[in-house]
């Protein structure tokens, strides 16, 4: 097929024109429906992990501005008053002879 033959096949195409307007009335009526009934198709947790993540990530922030705003007291060595990092002190003392 030569460029002059695609040519008119693609002029002929483009000259008749289809009417749609019986397609396009309520098209987004018809879309928003089938959105809507796949929406009540998900389970009922998927519905309300979506209605409630908002919630979770206001609380996650919340949180955690509230940790790094108060920080850590540098006084307070935390490592050391753990019972298993005392309990290696002291078995590596008696060990030791210390």
């Amino acid at each position: 097929m030569d460029d002059t033959s695609f040519d008119r096949l693609l002029g002929r195409l483009g000259a008749g024109r289809r009417d749609t307007s019986r397609l396009e009335l309520g098209f987004e009526t018809r879309v928003m429906a089938r959105i809507r009934e796949d929406r009540e198709q998900q389970p009922a947790f998927f519905r309300m992990a979506w209605r409630l993540a908002p919630v979770f990530v206001s609380l996650f922030v919340v949180v955690s501005s509230w940790v790094y705003i108060t920080g850590n007291d540098p006084d307070i060595d935390h490592i050391a008053h753990t019972n298993a990092r005392h309990e290696g002190i002291q078995l590596v003392k008696y060990m030791s002879g210390d």
